[in-house]
């Protein structure tokens, strides 16, 4: 589970390589020069974390294509390590 809450999107800089995209949000992970990572989603949410969001921004979970409800969000929380990991993976590969 990778979590996206945003309505945002970007043009990727000159000299990047996209490395993910959905359908959802096309440029969802850039690479610049070798030595930039830029991600549109979030790999660093704990429970908590993903809640509070919830709770500020409860009236921004207007049912769409490409938006979860609450329920459909919290039913998920399992998922939430796997991301997690991925994140710390990450990190670790960058140092």
């Amino acid at each position: 589970m990778s979590a996206h809450w945003h309505g945002d999107t970007f043009d990727l800089p000159p000299g990047s390589a996209r490395v993910a995209e959905s359908s959802a949000c096309k440029n969802q992970a850039f690479v610049f020069n070798d030595k930039v990572i830029g991600l549109q989603f979030h790999l660093e949410f704990t429970g908590d974390s993903l809640k509070e969001l919830i709770n500020n921004g409860r009236k921004e979970l207007v049912k769409d294509k490409y938006v979860q409800t609450e329920e459909e969000i919290l039913g998920n929380l399992e998922l939430l390590s796997s991301t997690n990991n991925l994140l710390l993976q990450m990190l670790d590969n960058i140092v």
